[in-house]
């Protein structure tokens, strides 16, 4: 499972996919100018749409209010919880996994939890292979899948279901609190916002909207992406794993089976790798003196993890991140409101494995004149053209 995954990921793979990024950064620009106060819902939207479109080739999502969003939530939410060591009382008393489903609580839950999600998730993966057998498919994870059979990477058809829904949970919540972040930071470091508004303006000006030509062309605004990733990683604490054979770490014996927790809050901010400001929020450390991105082992942090289990869908996640990223500063301003507490930059909310920023205010402002309606007329078009081509 993984291993398609990883091809399908490539950074060569997602070519195709970077006109559904960038349609997604700008409804979500759109939406963040126009209606600031529920800037959190747009942020899942668009991260809940742009997943869909790259699994199923969904039509871009005009709200939340989506029966397989509601599910997937409920899926997420339930699977985070599971992922928080000790929130499951047979991690503390193995024998538990004996005990029959009948006297068994937990077990007949899980199993009806399967069976509901696995049947919403087997909808979409049929309704891909339909449109495949009817003509009308165009690309998408699922799509490729199914043309490359699943058998020759040795999935069932179940294994293939749940290939999707795997990526869905990777990338959702850790795209959509990043973004938050950046939102959250923006206010605390305005002079970090206006050296990536002044790179923007140089490279892509006014009477034009950013594209991913463009980002090889913008290294404090990539910058800027990586060190929102190290500074505060959606997941401080990674996701447990567990060791395959027994093992030694400085002379302690780790026995194979031993669930292990990698702190990637402190492997980030470790002062050997980023220096002796590593708790620092800088940018430029991931810049050469003459201005040009260094080139890092990596992606300059360890948010998404690393060896055999690094996030296979980390290419797909940067790459939506920044275009996202470089649209939310070509059209908006981001300040702290007059007059208005803001919760201190270290704080933050937990929750389960993930780390959120509090709750906070600010005030968005047009970066210049007729921005709303260059995106009001882009977003249009994005819906009307889903529309002709018949997309759901």
């Amino acid at each position: 499972m993984r291993r398609v995954s990883e091809v399908q990921l490539g950074l060569k793979s997602l070519v195709p996919y970077q006109d559904l990024q960038t349609d997604q950064a700008i409804i979500l620009a759109y939406e963040i100018l126009t209606d600031p106060k529920n800037r959190a819902k747009h942020i899942l939207r668009a991260t809940a749409s742009v997943i869909l479109s790259l699994l199923y080739d969904q039509a871009p999502l005009k709200s939340l209010n989506d029966s397989s969003v509601n599910l997937m939530d409920e899926y997420l939410h339930k699977a985070t919880r599971a992922a928080q060591p000790g929130n499951n009382l047979v991690e503390i008393f193995p024998v538990l996994e004996y005990i029959p489903a009948y006297f068994s609580k937990w077990k007949r839950e899980s199993t009806a939890d399967f069976r509901k999600f696995s049947s919403m998730l087997e909808e979409k993966y049929m309704g891909v292979k339909e449109r495949m057998l009817s003509g009308e498919q165009r690309s998408s994870f699922c799509a490729t899948l199914l043309e490359n059979g699943p058998e020759k990477h040795g999935l069932s058809d179940l294994e293939s279901v749940w290939a999707a829904a795997t990526i869905y949970g990777a990338a959702y919540e850790t795209t959509a609190r990043t973004l938050s972040w950046f939102l959250f930071l923006m206010i605390h470091f305005p002079d970090v916002q206006k050296k990536a508004q002044d790179e923007i303006e140089a490279v892509v000006g006014r009477s034009r909207m950013p594209s991913f030509s463009d980002m090889n062309h913008l290294p404090y605004v990539r910058a800027l992406t990586k060190e929102i990733l190290r500074w505060r990683p959606p997941a401080p604490m990674g996701v447990p794993h567990a060791s395959t054979e027994h093992d030694y770490y400085e002379g302690q014996l780790i026995p194979k089976g031993s669930i292990c927790i990698s702190s990637i809050w402190s492997i980030n901010r470790d002062p050997e790798i980023y220096g002796a400001d590593a708790e620092e929020f800088r940018p430029e450390r991931h810049l050469n003196p003459d201005g040009t991105l260094k080139d890092e082992k990596g992606d300059g942090h360890f948010t998404f993890g690393f060896g055999r289990r690094e996030c296979v869908g980390r290419h797909f996640a940067n790459k939506a991140l920044l275009i996202e990223i470089s649209m939310l500063l070509w059209a908006i301003r981001i300040e702290a409101p007059a007059g208005v507490e803001i919760p201190h930059v270290s704080e933050d909310i937990g929750e389960g494995v993930i780390s959120r920023p509090p709750d906070f205010d600010c005030v968005i402002e047009p970066r210049f004149e007729g921005v709303g309606v260059a995106l009001k007329q882009a977003r249009d078009m994005i819906f009307q053209t889903a529309d002709d081509n018949g997309r759901e």
